[in-house]
């Protein structure tokens, strides 16, 4: 079975203390996230997964956000998630490489409107690792949406951060419902 690792916005807006919405950025820096990413996208790669960053990410004028939006409407008003700027590059320490795949979103889902299933289907995958931040939101659509796209879905939940542990836990709690949580060094020693 193939399968495929997606990590949703380690980015410096988001994970960053410096950033303009930082409050994943305390946990993901608890949970030394970055170590065991690498960690994860090494044995990912070696043992021949897709590794997916999900950036989201406007162009200058902010033309993909739209007017009813309660979660991005601010985001031209403070200049935030601009495209290809320090505040969607992904944190430092990540090991990206050329051979990864990197997907922008508009919208909390890293699938709505996004290339990731065409991706997913076009290389086979049929078993998807998601990790990233936040629990509530992004994991929360992306893993509800590749569960309705019938992928085998597991949460890293390590890997996922949330400015609120109560919401961490209790959206971790829920998804278990439909995908099953592992822990990195699952995956790292598994």
């Amino acid at each position: 079975m193939k399968k495929a690792l997606i990590i949703i916005d380690y980015i410096n807006e988001i994970v960053n203390p410096a950033g303009k919405t930082p409050a994943c950025a305390a946990m993901f820096a608890a949970n030394n996230s970055v170590e065991k990413i690498n960690a994860v996208t090494k044995t990912a790669r070696a043992n021949g997964w897709l590794v997916i960053w999900v950036k989201v990410a406007f162009s200058a004028d902010y033309c993909e956000i739209h007017p009813n939006s309660k979660l991005f409407a601010n985001a031209k008003k403070y200049g935030a998630y601009l495209r290809d700027t320090w505040a969607t590059a992904l944190v430092d320490g990540l090991e990206y490489q050329n051979s990864d795949i990197i997907v922008y979103k508009n919208r909390v889902s890293a699938f709505f409107a996004t290339n990731l299933d065409l991706l997913l289907s076009a290389n086979n995958v049929e078993k998807v690792y998601i990790a990233g931040v936040s629990t509530e939101m992004a994991i929360q659509t992306t893993v509800r949406d590749a569960h309705d796209l019938d992928y085998k879905v597991n949460i890293i939940g390590d890997l996922c951060a949330s400015g609120s542990p109560e919401w961490h836990n209790s959206s971790l709690e829920m998804l278990g419902r439909i995908a099953e949580i592992v822990n990195s060094a699952d995956i790292v020693h598994g």
